[in-house]
């Protein structure tokens, strides 16, 4: 077992690169956000992906958080090189316009980012590329779509259960820290 299995399961996007009108989808799940103001998202692309070297042209790319129902799809998608397929015909992808990027964005999503490269540093086997956020298409509210994961060491991805609401008709209780204990407060910037 990778010392990276250790962080599994994770939440799995889609990653849309393009370069002269010619866009390329692959599957993530190596991605975090790494600031706030202004708001950034850092990738982990191998160095011979076909993604990387259109980003590495374009200064762009989307990242779409996939609904669990397109699990089968990431597996296919993962699984596959956008130099031997063009894989957003053989799985018949559905793409729409991004608003501030010319890249274009998964349309079955949950939640979508459309990012400006700032960075693309070398890290090994793979590139880390950091991308400021200069756009979001936010989930539905009422939407009950939960994300897709992965798990990589079953090799398998899943949903999650989406908690139940809380009933905020009662009002309930703050309870008492334990004897002996200290009540901490945070201010958000841990």
């Amino acid at each position: 077992m990778s010392f990276y299995h250790l962080f599994y399961p994770r939440q799995t996007c889609l990653l849309v690169a393009s370069y002269e009108g010619k866009p390329n989808v692959t599957t993530v799940d190596w991605h975090m956000p790494v600031s706030a103001k202004p708001p950034m998202i850092a990738i982990a692309l191998n160095n011979n992906s076909h993604s990387l070297e259109l980003i590495s042209h374009s200064k762009e790319f989307t990242l779409a958080v996939l609904p669990e129902n397109m699990k089968e799809m990431a597996a296919q998608i993962g699984s596959t090189s956008g130099r031997v397929i063009d894989k957003i015909d053989e799985y018949k992808i559905a793409l729409e316009k991004g608003r501030k990027v010319e890249t274009p964005i998964i349309k079955q999503n949950i939640g979508a980012a459309e990012c400006k490269v700032v960075q693309i540093s070398y890290a090994g086997d793979h590139s880390i590329i950091v991308g400021e956020v200069v756009d979001m298409h936010y989930p539905d509210e009422d939407s009950e779509t939960t994300p897709c994961l992965y798990n990589w060491g079953s090799k398998t991805f899943f949903g999650l259960v989406r908690p139940q609401p809380k009933d905020n008709s009662k009002e309930q209780k703050k309870p008492a820290p334990s004897e002996g204990a200290k009540e901490i407060k945070g201010n958000g910037t841990n």
